[in-house]
């Protein structure tokens, strides 16, 4: 994160959990960025990022307690693939990056080579 915020980029997550959840993960996980709350996954959608959860990961997020309609506020068990995008300062999409597998997550030291290479960009 410290490396991250030396090349002045701000970290925002956005999650599909209600914001009194979403709070709840950040304080949790001792995060040091907001983590915004997409109820109904609305930006999610304008990104193409939803998909539904399958019947056999409904059944294991269920037995193991994990009660992904209380979370998220709504019955639809779905979820945003986990994306990660860099948006320079004029609003412009400059990386974006979408595991295939909802498991994985862009390693840190591509975001930064990322931002590093982008930096032509500013302004």
């Amino acid at each position: 994160m410290d490396r991250i915020r030396a090349q002045r980029a701000p970290v925002i997550a956005i999650s599909p959990e209600t914001a009194d959840f979403a709070e709840q993960t950040a304080n949790k996980n001792a995060l040091s960025f907001p983590v915004l709350s997409d109820v109904d996954l609305h930006v999610s959608r304008q990104f193409d990022l939803v998909f539904d959860l399958p019947d056999y990961l409904i059944e294991i997020y269920k037995a193991s307690g994990l009660d992904v309609a209380k979370h998220n506020g709504n019955e639809d068990w779905q979820l945003p693939k986990p994306a990660t995008f860099i948006i320079d300062t004029n609003g412009v999409i400059r990386f974006v990056e979408v595991p295939s597998d909802y498991t994985k997550r862009v390693d840190p030291e591509h975001i930064l080579q990322n931002l590093e290479q982008n930096k032509k960009y500013e302004d």
